[in-house]
């Protein structure tokens, strides 16, 4: 099972409590993975030119149905899901986000039962 550091979801800090980083697993790391997949534009990530989400629904105005495409593909990245079940996306432009709300299934936790994660992707995003 992987594990990983706790990232604060709205700061993107390291979570320390006690003076140590905070390891998790599970559907609290895939739900962790899935959200930096969705906020890391394609092509931006360090010899990984593939790896994150196609921020193109962003040109020109927001494109829901290019958001769902794009997040379903950069989901599906992460060989633990299984199937992307639902996806729901809005601009906030009050806030400069575009909320995604996800259910998935994936190999961890139960299966069968959808796993859901929102993630919150600048309007300012750009693939790299």
């Amino acid at each position: 099972m992987a594990t990983d550091l706790l990232y604060d979801e709205v700061t993107g800090d390291l979570v320390i409590n006690d003076g140590h980083p905070i390891e998790i697993s599970g559907v609290e790391e895939l739900a962790q993975a899935v959200r930096s997949l969705l906020t890391t534009p394609k092509g931006t990530a360090l010899n990984e030119d593939e790896l994150g989400m196609d921020m193109s629904f962003l040109v020109g105005g927001f494109d829901e149905k290019m958001a769902v495409e794009a997040a379903t593909e950069a989901i599906m990245q992460d060989k633990r899901i299984l199937a992307v079940n639902d996806i729901t996306v809005a601009p906030d432009y009050k806030r400069g986000v575009a909320v995604f709300n996800i259910a998935y299934s994936s190999t961890v936790g139960d299966v069968g039962t959808p796993q859901n994660t929102v993630a919150e992707v600048s309007l300012d995003a750009v693939n790299g």
